[in-house]
């Protein structure tokens, strides 16, 4: 059986979105162990945690290993940002002024397309 040790560092610490630095397997683990059931029953969480106790049990590649891991699991729980309606519709408006209040028509989808020297031209 080997030796298992929680106190192995990662090599770069990671910082959670609450502004924890997290710099051990074992502190890793524990902020794992306090997730709610539900959060830490999903895949990405339920990965972290083996890889964890393998980083702990062999160390060597599994600490990077569980790094990754339990950055992705971390991120996976944030809520992805979305833009608001009127910061999107502010910047359009911006954009029309800067032009001189002139409508931009841009290229449709498939206008572009590669030449055979490798440089892109645009196609009427």
């Amino acid at each position: 059986m080997a030796k298992v040790s929680w106190f192995r560092r990662f090599q770069d610490p990671i910082t959670m979105p609450d502004g924890r630095i997290i710099r051990t397997i074992g502190e890793a683990a524990e902020y794992a162990v306090s997730l709610p059931r539900k959060v830490g029953n999903t895949e990405p969480w339920q990965l972290a945690a083996r890889v964890l106790q393998e980083a702990a049990e062999h160390g060597g590649p599994f600490v990077f290993m569980a790094r990754v891991c339990f950055a992705k699991a971390v991120l996976f729980g944030e809520k992805p940002r979305r833009r608001s309606p009127t910061r999107t519709a502010g910047r359009a408006k911006e954009a029309k002024a800067e032009v001189g209040e002139k409508s931009v028509k841009l290229p449709r989808k498939g206008t572009f397309k590669r030449a055979r020297s490798g440089v892109s031209s645009v196609h009427s």
